[in-house]
């Protein structure tokens, strides 16, 4: 993987722009946080497809960088996968985020669910928002993407039902322990959409589970006979899901 540093850039870039401005996030990433100066090569992306190689320039307090080509191509997923979590505390919440991003979804929606420990009002809501959208760049950033995943705001159980795709639609249970695998599983079709859904601290109820099947048309999916912590789980899902249809086999 290239180790030039990459840098997403939230305003778009153009055909035909040779000098581009940096934000003051920006110009401090690359100058005061990787020790970058004059001449040296980045790439940036802005979420449209593909990646552009530039050369920085610095001057002062002000940070510019010189467009040399653009780079098609990416690693994007073949398939497209919405990871639904419920509402965890701040910590697991973060890492499921931020690793989900590295293994390849395109979506992640927290869920409001009974055991939800964590319930921000709208103050602390829209900062966490903030923060969680932050980690989904720095993640992409890191990780060769040239997409940023859209993190959602926490959703109640009626919200999520206009908020998923139609598509393949997975809930991995810890009680569902002598039912159906993952890998007895269909694959979905060619470029149809997949959502998994997880818990929060404590797992979701039976009425949640209920719910989920009857009225959202999840399939419950067993997780083996460990008991996992909910950020392992809902990474572990991610991981064999993309594994088994993906880009990671």
């Amino acid at each position: 993987m290239s180790t030039v540093p990459r840098l997403f850039i939230a305003e778009g870039l153009q055909p035909g722009w040779e000098i581009h401005p940096l934000d003051e996030r920006g110009g401090h990433y690359l100058q005061r946080v990787l020790r970058l100066s004059s001449g040296d090569v980045v790439r940036l992306f802005d979420g449209s497809g593909g990646e552009w190689e530039a050369i920085l320039h610095t001057a002062g307090s002000r940070t510019e960088v010189r467009l040399v080509r653009h780079l098609p191509g990416g690693c994007e997923s073949p398939l497209a996968v919405t990871l639904v979590h419920g509402l965890s505390r701040s910590a697991p919440m973060e890492l499921v985020i931020q690793k989900g991003v590295e293994l390849g979804a395109v979506a992640v929606i927290p869920l409001l669910t009974k055991r939800s420990v964590s319930r921000p009002d709208e103050r602390q809501g829209a900062n966490k928002l903030e923060r969680w959208r932050r980690i989904a760049i720095e993640a992409a950033e890191q990780c060769g993407r040239t997409q940023i995943p859209h993190v959602h705001a926490p959703l109640s159980w009626n919200s999520l039902a206009v908020a998923i795709p139609e598509g393949t639609r997975l809930l991995f249970w810890e009680e569902e322990r002598h039912g159906t695998g993952l890998r007895a599983l269909p694959p979905p079709r060619p470029g149809s959409p997949v959502t998994l859904l997880t818990g929060p601290e404590g797992g979701l109820t039976a009425d949640e589970v209920a719910f989920a099947r009857d009225q959202l048309g999840f399939q419950t999916v067993g997780m083996g006979p460990r008991t996992l912590r909910t950020e392992t789980a809902a990474l572990a899902v991610l991981t064999m899901v993309q594994t088994l249809w993906g880009d990671m086999g």
